[in-house]
């Protein structure tokens, strides 16, 4: 039961990874960077990070508009690079995000 509960002591993190870190000089955050920063970020006692969206997006609402849940927006990275941050494997941190498929 108390693991059912671990959202109540947890400390989470709402991160944008376009504007997070930029590792390949286009000036749009990727996973590669967050990546790069996990460390940092369990450093401050980060211990659930939220990412917002992440799918390819026509950009009309921010990126809620998502055009194929499917795909990573490759501004971002690829899908290789999503599955590499989020199987990162550290006690103490994990990576999500919940995606709304219309019905």
């Amino acid at each position: 039961m108390i693991n059912d509960l671990w959202y109540k002591n947890a400390i989470v993190y709402c991160l944008s990874v376009g504007t997070y870190l930029d590792t390949n000089a286009d000036g749009v955050g990727d996973f590669q960077g967050l990546l790069r920063r996990l460390d940092y970020l369990q450093g401050l006692g980060v211990t659930a990070i939220w990412l917002l969206p992440f799918q390819r997006s026509p950009g009309r609402d921010d990126g809620y508009d998502i055009s194929d849940y499917y795909a990573v927006d490759p501004r971002y990275g690829s899908l290789g690079d999503y599955g590499i941050t989020t199987m990162w494997q550290k006690p103490g941190i994990s990576i999500g995000s919940t995606i709304f498929s219309p019905t």
